[in-house]
């Protein structure tokens, strides 16, 4: 997470480039929980067991 302190020096700078940054577009978003959902309903429940806490193997 990162905070933001109006009062920095490199306030104005820093959140104009954390605006600018890249962010998925939904249609990035929609295709991984596609993926998600298919490999869940194929291997069951169990397959989010396999995650490591911050994604799932799809493999």
């Amino acid at each position: 997470m990162r905070r933001f302190r109006t009062t920095d020096p490199d306030f104005a700078a820093a959140f104009e480039a954390f605006i600018n940054e890249r962010r998925d577009t939904p249609e990035d978003v929609d295709a991984s929980v596609r993926e998600v959902l298919t490999a869940v309903r194929r291997d069951g429940s169990m397959l989010l067991f396999a995650s490591d806490g911050y994604s799932i193997r799809l493999s």
